[in-house]
């Protein structure tokens, strides 16, 4: 599953469909990709409460990319939503933004 989480509108896209073309569409050349699997899920979650990915205005660092893989379909959603509430807490906009899936 990928994941897209935008910060100008805030949002976040949700692809379960790795051949998705929309998640080519939208990367760019220096585009953050966090990958994320269950072996390094607990130092991921942890950069996040640091907030070692910062989400800026600035065109670095106004968006990014999630790719996890973790036991179940469901994981992953969850883990979404996770860091979606660490995200909220220290980029306010977030408090409001939605979850899309994209495609299943």
């Amino acid at each position: 599953m990928h994941a897209y989480i935008n910060r100008p509108n805030p949002h976040i896209t949700i692809h379960c469909d790795a051949s998705c073309g929309q998640i080519y569409l939208h990367r760019k050349n220096e585009q953050r990709h966090i990958v994320v699997r269950s072996s390094n899920l607990i130092t991921i979650l942890d950069d996040f409460i640091h907030d070692k990915y910062e989400l800026k205005s600035g065109r670095l660092n106004n968006d990014l990319w999630l790719d996890i893989v973790l036991e179940s379909p469901e994981q992953e959603i969850g883990l979404v939503h996770i860091i979606h509430g660490i995200i909220s807490q220290k980029h306010h906009p977030f408090a409001l933004a939605p979850i899309n899936i994209h495609c299943k």
